[in-house]
């Protein structure tokens, strides 16, 4: 491991392959998410209305099967990712990272097999702001909103960026799990959950000393008996509470095993 863990300046994009990329093209746009680039029938970048050129990589899988391949930070400068690059657990050598925003990239493996990508030097895009509404909220002692009705309409949740994600890990593996996460990359934990006097899920944010950061921006917690280690879910943040869960139905109907929505909390260290 390094002397001193990567630093990490903020979440970047997830990556996943698709049995039926078509079938995930429009499950995203129904989601609230829309089309960077593409490679028909190959690969498809998604964006939200911030800042990043893209916040979920979808690739056509192979091997006619889904599975998740992933999630990507941004490092703080070239030199961090050369020092990732000289890391045992570093997959290979720094490459271009492929996409409409350039770059470059490297891959990191956790002690379960998960991927980690750390990027720098991507061109961030300007952000899309869509004028959407924040709601006057009435109090017991304190009614600012007076003669105005608050109505929502069904609809996609339209994404501003990737919050978060989590992977499982197999018994016996926390406290290996726990060492790499915060040796190796700048992440220390906000949240510990215990069975008994036992750890077994532990919430991250990224380490930014005094900067305020999301809650967190990882989590791993205990596989299920039977299962294999694997992505728990990955979350999107959103406007505000009432679009997070005020989607569309046919959007409520359709499969949604490893995305989630968020309205993000931040902390500071």
């Amino acid at each position: 491991m390094s002397s001193t863990p990567i630093q990490l300046l903020k979440t970047a994009f997830v990556t996943y392959h698709h049995a039926d990329l078509a079938k995930a093209r429009q499950f995203f746009l129904d989601f609230g998410m829309s089309v960077a680039d593409e490679v028909p029938g190959e690969t498809i970048y998604f964006k939200g209305y911030g800042v990043e050129p893209f916040v979920y990589v979808a690739h056509q899988s192979k091997s006619g099967s889904s599975y998740f391949a992933g999630a990507a930070y941004v490092v703080d400068s070239l030199e961090e990712l050369q020092r990732a690059a000289s890391l045992e657990s570093c997959t290979g050598p720094i490459r271009d990272l492929e996409g409409p925003a350039g770059g470059k990239t490297v891959t990191l493996k956790d002690p379960v097999g998960h991927l980690v990508h750390l990027i720098h030097g991507w061109q961030e895009k300007a952000a899309e702001p869509l004028d959407l509404e924040k709601l006057v909220i009435n109090f017991e002692d304190e009614k600012p909103r007076k003669g105005k009705f608050q109505r929502f309409r069904p609809g996609p949740a339209p994404v501003f960026r990737w919050g978060h994600y989590g992977v499982t890990y197999p018994e016996g593996k926390y406290e290996e799990m726990f060492e790499w996460y915060t040796k190796t990359i700048s992440l220390i934990p906000s949240d510990i959950v215990y069975r008994g006097d036992k750890p077994i899920t532990c919430f991250f944010h990224i380490d930014r000393n005094t900067e305020f950061t999301d809650h967190h921006a990882f989590f791993f917690k205990m596989v299920k008996p039977g299962d294999n280690p694997n992505v728990a879910h990955a979350a999107f943040e959103v406007h505000d509470f009432d679009i997070q869960v005020f989607v569309r139905p046919t959007q409520r109907s359709m499969p949604q095993s490893l995305i989630a929505l968020s309205s993000n909390s931040v902390i500071n260290t």
